[in-house]
């Protein structure tokens, strides 16, 4: 929703409120700028807003493609 068509971390953690965690097996988070965020940093915001559903979160590498495959716990 920025000027360059990125959400911030709140705002991914918003739409997850107000869509439901529930109506999700997996949440990937991707296409994190390495300069300005990390996985670890929107793992935990994520965690701490849903701790019940902390193996639905997933990140997609910066620079290789996420194996789903490998990732897939159900």
């Amino acid at each position: 929703m920025s000027s360059t068509g990125h959400l911030s971390n709140t705002q991914s953690i918003e739409f997850l409120v107000e869509h439901g965690i529930n109506n999700y097996k997996k949440v990937i988070f991707a296409h994190l700028s390495p300069r300005t965020n990390t996985p670890d940093t929107i793992i935990k915001m994520a965690s701490s807003a849903f701790p019940d559903d902390n193996e639905k979160f997933l990140t997609a590498p910066l620079t290789d493609a996420l194996d789903i495959i490998k990732n897939q716990k159900d």
